[in-house]
């Protein structure tokens, strides 16, 4: 894992925009990349649009939905339903959590993901005093993230952009509940 630092308005979207256009199999970017450093280094194609990528904006997403209580099922259940429609033979209907649309179209294809999230700290800046959505919300960032072997292999690696320290949000989460 690493961490590249920037500050506000220094190109964090646009790396991220980038990153989908290098991994993402939607493109077919060889001649983008061509002639530029990264073309030249000998794993520049291992990689180069042979992944699925899932890319979210959380910006986006609460402007539109204008209701940040709604953010984190509703970026839930629309990612499923794109994978279950990429996917039919592998994501059940009854699948609704997003590690296990992942885990089950990797375990049956061996296809794996690369997640962007776009400023993946809006909805600590958006619902600041809201604990329940925080809580939420790290909920499924820590399935994703920290769901164990199943969810390793099925995202080959991920891209966050924000302002906030990551650190600082740690909730733990009621497993009864």
């Amino acid at each position: 894992m690493r961490c590249f630092s920037r500050p506000r308005r220094f190109g964090k979207s646009f790396a991220a925009n980038m990153l989908c256009a290098y991994y993402s199999k939607g493109f077919d970017s060889q001649e983008m990349f061509e002639g530029l450093e990264i073309s030249r280094a000998d794993s520049f194609e291992t990689y180069m649009n042979k992944l699925n990528v899932i890319y979210i904006d959380v910006t986006r997403t609460i402007s539109r939905l204008r209701d940040a209580t709604k953010v984190v099922s509703n970026i839930e259940s629309e990612v499923v339903a794109e994978i279950r429609t990429a996917y039919p033979d592998c994501v059940a209907d009854s699948v609704t959590i997003l590690a296990g649309a992942l885990i089950a179209v990797t375990e049956k294809t061996g296809d794996q993901f690369f997640i962007i999230i776009d400023e993946w700290d809006a909805l600590f800046r958006e619902a600041k005093n809201d604990d329940g959505v925080q809580k939420e919300y790290v909920q499924l960032l820590r399935g994703l993230f920290k769901g164990g072997p199943a969810t390793d292999e099925a995202i080959a690696g991920a891209y966050m952009t924000g302002i906030l320290p990551i650190k600082k949000h740690s909730y733990a989460i009621d497993e009864t509940s």
